[in-house]
């Protein structure tokens, strides 16, 4: 039986919903080197937990790569009206076309509260 902390590898997110977050990738090789993002796509994608084949929300963050790191932000827009458990992705296409996702992780988003 596959345990939750093996499929899930990154760190926990909780936030508020209608809050800015932003999420930091910092990609190494098999070896341990930095890898060189800036001939490459990087891509972030989020789903309600155990629905992962819809995305909530993705986007394409080429534009944020600085050497092997890129950021997700997530606009308040997104998550004023969620909560919930959501499972992320980043995705990292290569210059030949190969997608790699590299870690996967939870995100908890806890309602806002309306005033």
């Amino acid at each position: 039986m596959t345990e939750y902390n093996q499929i899930n590898t990154l760190e926990e997110i909780v936030f508020v919903g209608g809050t800015v977050y932003t999420i930091e990738f910092t990609v190494y090789d098999d070896t341990g080197a930095p890898v060189d993002l800036s001939t490459m796509t990087c891509e972030w994608a989020m789903s309600y937990y155990g629905q992962e084949g819809s995305a909530v929300y993705s986007a394409d963050f080429t534009s944020t790569i600085v050497v092997n790191v890129f950021t997700a932000t997530i606009p308040s827009s997104v998550t004023e009206s969620l909560s919930g458990k959501f499972v992320h992705q980043p995705i990292i296409t290569d210059f030949g076309g190969d997608e790699f996702r590299p870690a996967q992780g939870v995100i908890t988003i806890i309602p806002a509260i309306i005033i």
